[in-house]
């Protein structure tokens, strides 16, 4: 009897310690109210957890599934989360992504970055998001060596982008993330060749502000101006015209092999082709050549900065007064 008193004694004992492990569903049995509420708060943490990856999981099948109808307009077969969240139109979880690990700068196999990607076909958003993340702006295509600026002054000078008007603001968010409007791509131009090529003049103009060099030639010795003239479609734009021949020095009509662009060769033309052979041929006297450089260096902003450190009537020879160019001789 003894013992059955004694065993049951040390039994009480043990089941009256405060409750450990095995013994928390007993406690949370006979309604502990503080192990009850830590149960209930671990629970709903646990289905909020499980909630939020269900709708990243449900995201990601999203963005396989939009990217799979889209994959025939795009010629390589790989795309990091980056280049999905774009060609999807999902710039928003960039951020998230690279919180999960994805690459700023990673490539797909045709060596193009997110920022490519977004550059050339204008998307301003996606551009904006990556270049606040960090995306590098200067890094060229392997087989092109074009960067994203070649490729946003590509698409807002072409036929399309000149009908929509769109693009400026694409490159000019480059230009002021420190896009190196002088890099070069294999055909050794620059964007202001493009640019020219195509004729848009709010590019050209938005190019040459930031300090595009209208009188750089190509290896083949090809100006902007000779690559402006390359298309018959390009005389319509005589403002441009006028603009180029106004910031031109000298004035270089043949490229490396001899030729002249092709839109002197019309016969419709020939009045274009002899006035500008005449220009060619003109001496500058060295005083109209040192304007014109002044005029080169100093430009936008550098203007009213320069007018403050010369003499005025100096400024105004310079800038004012029979303002010397190829443009002049022009009706």
């Amino acid at each position: 009897m003894g013992n059955l008193i004694g065993g049951s004694s040390r039994q009480n004992n043990k089941l009256s310690k405060k409750p450990r492990g095995r013994w928390t569903r007993h406690d949370t049995l006979n309604e502990d109210p503080e192990t009850s509420r830590e149960t209930t708060g671990w629970s709903s943490s646990k289905n909020q957890r499980t909630e939020e990856s269900n709708n990243k999981a449900a995201l990601h099948l999203k963005l396989k599934e939009d990217f799979n109808k889209l994959r025939p307009l795009f010629p390589t077969p790989d795309y990091h989360p980056l280049h999905l969240a774009i060609v999807t139109g999902y710039p928003h979880i960039i951020p998230d992504l690279l919180k999960r690990g994805a690459k700023i700068n990673d490539k797909d196999m045709a060596g193009r970055t997110a920022l490519h990607l977004a550059s050339e076909v204008l998307y301003l958003e996606a551009m904006t998001l990556l270049l606040g993340c960090g995306a590098s702006v200067n890094l060229t295509i392997p087989a092109t060596r074009e960067t994203a600026l070649h490729l946003a002054v590509r698409s807002s000078s072409c036929k399309a982008g000149t009908l929509l008007a769109a693009g400026g603001k694409c490159v000019e968010l480059l230009l002021l993330n420190g896009a190196n409007i002088h890099m070069r791509d294999w055909k050794g131009q620059e964007a202001i060749h493009t640019a020219c090529r195509n004729g848009r003049e709010e590019i050209i103009k938005l190019l040459f502000n930031y300090g595009a060099d209208v009188n750089s030639l190509t290896p083949e010795e090809e100006s902007p101006l000779f690559l402006f003239l390359e298309k018959t479609g390009n005389l319509r734009k005589l403002n441009v015209l006028r603009e180029l021949l106004r910031l031109t020095y000298p004035l270089k009509l043949m490229n490396s092999e001899g030729h002249l662009p092709k839109a002197l060769y019309n016969p419709s033309c020939e009045l274009l082709h002899d006035l500008l052979r005449d220009m060619a041929a003109e001496v500058w006297s060295l005083q109209d050549i040192c304007k014109f450089n002044v005029r080169n260096v100093y430009r936008g902003a550098m203007i009213c900065w320069l007018k403050e450190r010369i003499p005025t009537q100096l400024w105004n020879s310079i800038y004012i007064r029979q303002e010397y160019s190829y443009a002049s001789k022009m009706k």
